[in-house]
């Protein structure tokens, strides 16, 4: 697979494991048309594992090549972008990570937002818990909470409220706002609807090329950074949502085959 990776800057952009993520794209076609503004759009995205092994060792000692990258999926998520009405709009979730010994961490959620250039959180309801899809360890209690922010205050029910810099985002909504970035953003990440991470910045982070479905495809990367969260590069093709996002040794690669699990409760 080509690749350019270099930033509007001239430096390196696409992180390391961008070449095995991307891989994953070929099968996938890009959304066909531009996403109208302010419109409604889908998503089912796969959740990777990725980590590179080791270098041999030999008679290069030392200087020897890295070894080959392991990239396996652990789970998925769909995501549901309602139409944007009277300066809001609703984001549907449904999270599914595969755990040791077959249970799977389940979150499903539906947000509202304001349909400004953070995508602002307003309100949340959300439901957590684990199950075992095939026999196992029974699925434990579901939780259920519901949040608020309104002047800088994060209201949780249940749980403790705080005070934060404001506009605050959840994590799942920045699928969106990568989409309308125009000028960088700063704002306070409520990660996954729990931890607070103070002081994100979003910019645009140079392009990058992957093969996909349709053959090559130019993607604007954004680069994400702030406390509490390692770099994590956004990659955005011509038209829809994202189709990769790499964070560390997690990713999320569009894949409309990814189901979610079925809730059985």
């Amino acid at each position: 697979m080509a690749m350019d990776a270099s930033r509007a800057d001239g430096s390196a952009g696409a992180p390391p494991a961008f070449d095995v993520v991307a891989e994953r794209l070929r099968g996938v076609a890009p959304a066909s048309a531009p996403l109208a503004p302010g419109g409604a759009w889908e998503a089912a995205y796969t959740v990777l594992l990725f980590h590179r092994n080791p270098g041999a060792v030999g008679t290069a000692g030392m200087g020897a090549a890295p070894g080959a990258w392991n990239c396996n999926p652990i789970g998925t998520l769909r995501l549901r972008r309602d139409p944007e009405s009277g300066g809001t709009f609703r984001m549907a979730v449904d999270s599914t990570v595969h755990l040791p010994g077959g249970q799977r961490d389940r979150a499903i959620a539906t947000l509202e937002c304001r349909a400004d250039a953070a995508g602002s959180l307003v309100a949340w309801r959300r439901r957590t818990f684990f199950d075992t899809p095939v026999g196992g360890l029974p699925t434990t209690p579901a939780r259920e909470d519901t949040g608020t922010v309104a002047r800088g205050r994060i209201v949780r029910r249940p749980g403790r409220s705080v005070t934060v810099a404001t506009p605050a985002v959840a994590s799942w909504t920045l699928f969106d706002t990568v989409l309308r970035l125009r000028e960088p953003v700063r704002c306070t990440l409520l990660d996954e609807l729990d931890a607070v991470r103070a002081g994100q910045l979003l910019r645009r982070h140079g392009d990058a090329t992957a093969q996909m479905a349709s053959g090559p495809a130019r993607l604007r990367g954004v680069l994400q950074t702030g406390e509490g969260v390692l770099p994590t590069t956004w990659w955005l093709a011509e038209t829809g949502p994202p189709v990769l996002v790499i964070a560390g040794l997690r990713g999320w690669v569009l894949d409309p085959s990814a189901q979610a699990a079925e809730v059985g409760r």
